[in-house]
């Protein structure tokens, strides 16, 4: 493997980021054919080629561009049905196409950098829910504030009614 790529899929436009890379040629950012990684997504399996290039599943002109021989993209699974994003490994100068030892291997460590990526996603959501019952606390009882926090998500305000005194 010469180059290696995480890219994670935006929660708010649906595209694959890139939040990290490795390239062990020279020192510029790794470019993921897209038309690779979309199929490793849509398929929810390994996708592995030879030579992309040559391959007639990737037309594209990313895979051109960037003249991929060996290519290995596994999805990065949350769950059955939502993927958090893709592993990308290549060589643009193996003359031996990846193997499946080498799928399981890269799906193995997907699996587990998806558990990490999905436990740290909920961390920061618990996080920012906490923050927000706190700043409710700060006006009303704890048992309102949990409850206005947990409507908070872009709800309308409403209210109910409801017997009270004032002193």
């Amino acid at each position: 493997v010469e180059r290696v790529a995480l890219l994670l899929v935006d929660e708010s436009t649906g595209e694959l980021v890139p939040a990290n890379w490795s390239n062990r040629l020279d020192k510029s950012e790794v470019r993921v054919p897209r038309s690779i990684a979309r199929r490793a997504l849509t398929e929810r399996a390994a996708v592995i080629t030879a030579n992309a290039v040559l391959d007639a599943r990737f037309g594209s002109g990313s895979v051109q561009a960037s003249q991929v021989r060996a290519a290995l993209c596994v999805p990065l699974m949350a769950d059955q049905d939502r993927a958090l994003g893709v592993l990308y490994v290549d060589s643009l100068t193996a003359s031996a196409p990846f193997g499946e030892s080498d799928a399981a291997l890269c799906m193995a460590f997907g699996g587990l950098a998806a558990v990490s990526i999905a436990k740290a996603h909920f961390a920061a959501i618990a996080h920012r829910e906490e923050l927000v019952r706190i700043n409710f606390e700060r006006f009303f009882a704890p048992g309102v504030a949990a409850t206005i926090a947990s409507a908070a998500g872009g709800d309308m305000p409403g209210g109910e009614r409801r017997a009270g005194t004032v002193l």
